[in-house]
């Protein structure tokens, strides 16, 4: 009996710190209260996940009061479709490197032209 496995990559079998090779991905709105009861105050929050690809350790951080247009910004570089040929998964280039998404998962710049405006 043999294994089928392919080989893992060397990121994967070398020890290192934690969050050397990291994901980032933001997820929400939540809407979050400060207590509980009548006259709470509600916040719309989004909460910030990076992903350790080495440990695939997690780690999670609220960002209150942060549009979507204040997150940060990516160019896609490649497209992968599915077995229907529909675009499904893309690899966007942003400011900490290469991160592979899923289509739906990406938010598309509202673009405002100043001709038109």
């Amino acid at each position: 009996m043999t294994n089928i496995m392919g080989n893992l990559p060397s990121d994967r079998l070398m020890p290192d710190y934690p969050f050397c090779t990291v994901g980032i991905d933001f997820a929400g709105p939540f809407l979050i209260t400060d207590r509980k009861g009548r006259g709470c105050k509600i916040t719309k929050c989004y909460l910030c996940i990076f992903i350790c690809f080495r440990y695939r350790c997690i780690h999670l951080e609220a960002e209150e009061n942060s549009p979507p247009l204040c997150w940060r910004l990516g160019r896609i570089n490649k497209i992968f479709p599915g077995s229907d040929g529909v675009p499904r998964v893309a690899d966007v280039k942003t400011s900490n490197g290469m991160i592979r998404r899923a289509i739906n998962r990406l938010c598309i710049l509202p673009i405002h032209d100043a001709s038109t405006a």
